[in-house]
């Protein structure tokens, strides 16, 4: 019963970063990723994604927690321009 849990706690860690794995390794989508954090969330998040105070820490989130998120510059983006930020956000971690 372990072995089984463990296998499947696996499966389900490894299905949940080959999309950032994925998504991390093209150099095109993330340097349009680039372009629109310097374009729509540098100014709040600083150049390094850290945020200060209230504005919090985004480096390394991935596209549905972006799509998710209540910031309304990101959560109303296409689907292509929210992975292509979180191409980004992800080598930024």
């Amino acid at each position: 019963m372990k072995n089984a849990l463990k296998r499947g706690l696996f499966v389900f860690i490894a299905v949940l970063l080959v999309p950032v794995f994925t998504l991390a390794a093209d150099p095109g989508l993330m340097a349009k990723g680039k372009a629109i954090y310097e374009q729509e969330c540098q100014s709040c998040h600083l150049e390094s994604g850290k945020g200060a105070g209230s504005i919090p820490d985004i480096r390394g989130l991935s596209a549905r927690a972006l799509a998710e998120s209540k910031c309304g510059k990101v959560n109303k983006k296409p689907k292509e321009e929210v992975e292509a930020l979180s191409a980004y956000l992800v080598s930024l971690k």
